[in-house]
């Protein structure tokens, strides 16, 4: 017996109380022309949200903390993900929850500037990039502002958007596409 390696002729004693490993992914990639038609019909804080996921690759929970106003001050004094001079700044939330952060610094493209100033030129007021006006205000210690949404929130409104235009219909539920996909599509763009 060499150490480390189990013995193949002999039964695996964890076997029993191990979970089961979970199967194949069944969740489709989201294709550019699917991202098209969902964006046609999706409302213009859910374009925002799938315009800044598409350029910058980031998960949904993390561009929902996105502060819209531009951070007075160093960019190491930043502790929430917010814009600041020539740069996006954001500390992902997968990883801040392990004591070390990753904070990532994202060049202020013309791209992203375009859709910073659609995000501040909406109807509804609000310091965060991807928000929405409730249907009616519940007080939250959850959230900072009553326009920020969650990332829940955001997957439900996208599915919503999926499922109105119908570009998905030809799949089963499990293989369709989530808001989350659109990092695999901004990736192959890249």
């Amino acid at each position: 017996k060499r150490k480390g390696k189990f013995p193949s002729d002999e039964p695996n004693p964890i076997e029993p109380t191990a979970s089961s490993l979970p199967g194949k992914k069944v969740r489709k990639r989201l294709k550019r022309d699917w991202f098209d038609e969902i964006y046609q019909v999706a409302d213009e804080g859910l374009q925002i949200a799938m315009d800044a996921a598409l350029l910058t690759l980031q998960r949904g929970g993390d561009l929902v903390k996105i502060k819209n106003t531009m951070f007075v001050g160093a960019p190491s004094e930043i502790t929430r993900s917010a814009f600041c001079g020539d740069y996006l700044y954001i500390i992902q939330e997968k990883t801040e929850k392990w004591g070390d952060s990753a904070r990532l610094r994202i060049e202020m493209t013309d791209e992203l500037e375009a859709i910073r100033r659609r995000s501040i030129a909406t109807d509804v007021p609000s310091p965060f990039l991807v928000h929405r006006r409730p249907v009616r205000i519940v007080k939250s210690n959850k959230r900072e502002h009553w326009t920020q949404i969650d990332r829940k929130k955001l997957n439900e409104l996208f599915v919503a958007a999926r499922d109105r235009c119908g570009v998905c219909d030809h799949l089963q539920k499990q293989e369709r596409p989530t808001f989350h996909e659109i990092r695999s599509l901004g990736g192959a763009e890249y």
